[in-house]
């Protein structure tokens, strides 16, 4: 699981190490992770809990990760892409946006790096934590320019759009993957936690005064993150999950239709495709 070192992600490493699961978490600190692990194996009661340092802005670090990571496991039975990025305007190590190579790249580039010991379990799953910020991202996908490569910076630059641009990218990115390798018995899902009281809000302002008023806000109305879990739980862990053949986000343990554009399956398409450019650092 990609980030699992704090807020849902933690919440959903403790309770699938309670169900007596080898759990994988990993994180951008060696330290943090470290920490980490040790907690989850204290409020687990299982030593099947080990963790390893992933920064998915560089694809470096995710081909060093999955190659490390082939080289010691033989299946992978859940992928659950966790991490995300909500902020001002920033580039990656490939001189990409930093929202959408975070939640959509990044995570687009783990799971093909990972598909050869996640297709040889008779059925795998692969579970994306999208958002109901899709529907802003809907309106404003930008197929021609999905990394902001030519879109002027600052100016017209707005973290919700960029973020919301990326979870319709998750939420496409799912419906690829059943598309692709249903056949193959890999379930892919995407889910709407709620509205959680985390900290990926922390860096969404300049604004020190607005970052407070909203973690305030948070903890007074937003879900936990155990609550925030639970349908992560669910969509991994279910018994006789059905998948559509039309796209769905599961909120709240149940399935949803999303926000998409009415010819989502060719956009779909289409995002598989330049997402497989941009991850090998064509110029699209």
């Amino acid at each position: 699981m990609s980030c699992g070192t704090e807020g849902i992600g933690k919440a959903i490493a403790i309770e699938l190490a309670r169900r007596k699961a080898t759990v994988y978490i990993t994180g951008r600190n060696v330290d943090k992770t470290a920490i980490a692990v040790n907690e989850i194996i204290v409020c687990s009661g299982n030593g099947k809990v080990y963790g390893r340092c992933l920064d998915l802005s560089s694809f470096n670090s995710i081909r060093r990760f999955a190659t490390a990571f082939k080289s010691d496991l033989k299946k992978l039975d859940i992928l659950i892409e966790n991490a995300a990025y909500l902020g001002p305007m920033k580039k990656s190590v490939e001189g990409y946006e930093m929202t959408f190579t975070v939640n959509h790249l990044g995570h687009f580039l783990l799971f093909s790096e990972l598909l050869p010991i996640i297709n040889v379990c008779s059925k795998s799953r692969v579970v994306v934590v999208a958002s109901d910020a899709h529907i802003i991202g809907a309106r404003n996908l930008n197929l021609e320019d999905l990394a902001w490569l030519r879109s002027p910076r600052k100016k017209y630059y707005s973290p919700y759009l960029a973020y919301g641009r990326s979870k319709v990218a998750n939420i496409l990115f799912t419906t690829g993957v059943n598309s692709r390798f249903g056949k193959d018995g890999i379930s892919a899902f995407a889910v709407h936690p709620g509205a959680t009281n985390t900290n990926l809000f922390r860096s969404w302002s300049d604004s020190r005064v607005k970052r407070l008023l909203l973690r305030c806000v948070a903890s007074l109305f937003f879900r936990s993150p155990e609550q925030g879990a639970q349908t992560i739980i669910y969509c991994a862990t279910e018994e006789d999950m059905n998948v559509s053949s039309s796209a769905e986000l599961f909120v709240d343990c149940k399935a949803t239709i999303p926000h998409l554009p009415m010819n989502y399956r060719e956009v779909t398409e289409r995002l598989w495709e330049l997402s497989e450019q941009l991850v090998v650092n064509m110029d699209v």
